[in-house]
């Protein structure tokens, strides 16, 4: 049988976070050049 203590260190254990599988996607995943796009939409800049 599981010790009072260790039980009650597995039931306050939080679980790891899960990582991130996919990196995130940025511009030239895309194909664009981000230093040569120009916006259809003003973007505050």
């Amino acid at each position: 049988q599981m010790p009072g203590r260790l039980r009650e260190a597995f039931k306050a254990a939080y679980p790891e976070p899960e990582e991130e599988t996919e990196p995130e996607e940025g511009p030239e995943d895309f194909g664009i050049d981000p230093d040569e796009a120009t916006y259809k939409y003003d973007t505050g800049d």
